[in-house]
């Protein structure tokens, strides 16, 4: 409980939030004193606490600004006394156990959200592996798992990245698919986002994409999207031991889709990761195929050559 008779002389007071939600032209200013605001003077903050958790709290209710009795407004009196304590902590009580009861119906769709995004993990990931049963080329799985990722990771884009050699042997992330955007090819290096993902095999988890060095704003100013939260996460071929490439996801969502200050959590890397690993197998899977239709094309060319040059 606090009750801070002068507000702005406390240490935990903080000036700069109260000037930017100060209230313009308040109740002073309606009496005539035009310009005038209506800064914190005074405030009394009492917890609300759970009756059915040990009593955690759940959170607070403030009161700011005493007045008079008589209706006018004073610099430095009144302040807030003993007997508003004593019903702003009987409100408390009271309100406790409704506020309870709205943090036990948060916490159940929560529940049901995670369960919703579960369900769809497995589901996906059980796409994935029945298409890669059937067999598939590179050109058909992009597409699959960018689209699925989207869905299951509740984000705005996605991108595939993988890593491979230009013509003059330059290291280089490809793209084959980036939603909303044509294929792609940047340099493999540690300064980008995702090339430090493939290159120190590490999850890069970031919540606001514009703080970090690596970033580059390009892309966002050049197709008219802003970029907020990343999760980037690497591919890592157990067979070889090598990283082929990195999932980077944009924008997480929540339930209302809104992306702004929402950020990748814990659930989303383990779902990612779990992703990435099906996602390596599918790969490796369909190079192996276009490999090995390559060399079928290539022994076929060359039978057919020596046939034509016996005949």
């Amino acid at each position: 409980v606090l009750n801070v008779p002068n507000a702005k002389k406390h240490p935990k007071f903080n000036r700069e939030v109260d000037e930017k939600y100060i209230h313009h032209r308040g109740w002073a200013a309606q009496k005539g004193s035009e310009g005038a605001t209506h800064q914190t003077r005074c405030i009394l903050s009492v917890p609300i606490c759970s009756p059915f958790r040990g009593g955690k709290a759940l959170a607070s209710l403030q009161l700011r600004n005493k007045i008079a009795a008589s209706g006018v407004l004073m610099d430095k009196s009144p302040v807030f006394r003993t007997d508003d304590l004593a019903f702003l902590q009987h409100f408390a009580t009271e309100a406790a156990s409704v506020f309870e009861y709205a943090v036990r119906q948060q916490e159940a769709h929560e529940t049901r959200l995670q369960l919703g995004q579960a369900r769809y993990a497995v589901t996906a990931l059980m796409q994935i592996s029945k298409t890669l049963c059937g067999g598939i080329d590179l050109d058909d799985l992009f597409p699959l798992v960018v689209s699925e990722c989207i869905g299951m990771m509740s984000c705005e884009r996605a991108t595939l990245f993988l890593s491979k050699e230009d013509d003059k042997g330059n290291k280089m992330l490809w793209s084959k698919i980036a939603t909303g955007v044509p294929p792609i090819a940047v340099p493999l290096k540690e300064t980008s986002i995702a090339g430090s993902t493939v290159m120190k095999r590490v999850v890069n988890n970031i919540a606001d994409v514009y703080n970090d060095p690596r970033f580059d704003p390009t892309f966002d100013r050049k197709n008219g999207f802003r970029t907020r939260s990343v999760l980037c996460m690497p591919i890592i071929d157990t067979m070889d031991d090598v990283c082929i490439g990195c999932l980077q996801v944009l924008n997480k969502k929540d339930r209302y889709d809104r992306s702004e200050g929402v950020v990748f959590n814990k659930t989303d890397e383990e779902l990612a990761a779990n992703f990435c690993s099906v996602v390596a197998i599918a790969v490796s899977f369909a190079t192996s195929k276009s490999r090995a239709d390559g060399s079928i094309s290539l022994a076929y060319n060359v039978g057919s050559e020596q046939r034509g040059s016996n005949g």
